[in-house]
């Protein structure tokens, strides 16, 4: 997914959209917590019933899941000092997608040296 890190606000904006309408549709048993976008990836932080919805969401919304992972556990800074780290409820998936940029939505200048 080529240069989908310099995608326009609006193109970010319709895929979010269509994500939660989506989303809206399939009930309570699926949802979408947060995403990081890098320079050619999407990943996507889910809470879901089973991997079966998040690809259920994907096919619906367009945006192709190229991989599903379980989360297990979370650690931060506060694990080195004796946190414990914590166990996730099995609901918690990270998908990586791939989203077709269409070429007709502006792009944002590139930030680099910025």
């Amino acid at each position: 997914m080529p240069a989908i890190g310099d995608a326009g606000r609006e193109a970010f904006k319709a895929a979010a959209q269509k994500s939660n309408e989506v989303l809206t549709e399939m009930g309570p048993d699926i949802q979408w917590d947060h995403s990081y976008v890098t320079g050619d990836k999407i990943f996507c932080v889910y809470l879901a019933k089973n991997e079966g919805l998040i690809h259920k969401h994907a096919e619906k919304s367009g945006f192709p899941a190229n991989k599903v992972t379980e989360v297990k556990r979370i650690i931060d800074p506060t694990t080195a000092t004796g946190g414990v780290a914590s166990p996730v409820a099995s609901r918690c998936k990270v998908s990586q997608i791939q989203v077709p940029v269409p070429t007709a939505l502006p792009h944002a200048p590139s930030r680099k040296g910025a």
